[in-house]
């Protein structure tokens, strides 16, 4: 998680989180089910830089609160991510 924050430099924050996300899904489910979630990972990514944003964060900052706090805050949207992928992955089981 720290790499993804910390050592990229890519055209968008919000590409690069939802590259994390992805790629974690990918590693801990079948490729299958993880296809119909876009939709969802979108949400998360545009929710967690909004956030960001929000509290008045930079992702350029070099204090360590602030790192700090952003680690924090994407712990807190890994969550509801992978709380995101459980139920998805409930309602197509049933």
């Amino acid at each position: 998680m720290a790499k993804l924050i910390w050592g990229t430099q890519s055209s968008s924050f919000a590409e690069d989180v939802r590259d994390h996300l992805i790629n974690r899904a990918l590693k801990q489910q079948d490729a299958a089910y993880i296809m119909p979630m876009h939709d969802l990972v979108d949400e998360i990514a545009e929710d967690l830089v909004f956030e960001i944003e929000r509290r008045g964060l930079s992702m350029d900052s070099d204090e360590l609160a602030a790192k700090e706090e952003i680690n924090s805050i994407f712990s807190q949207f890994e969550e509801r991510f992978f709380e995101g992928m459980r139920r998805e992955l409930e309602r197509r089981s049933d």
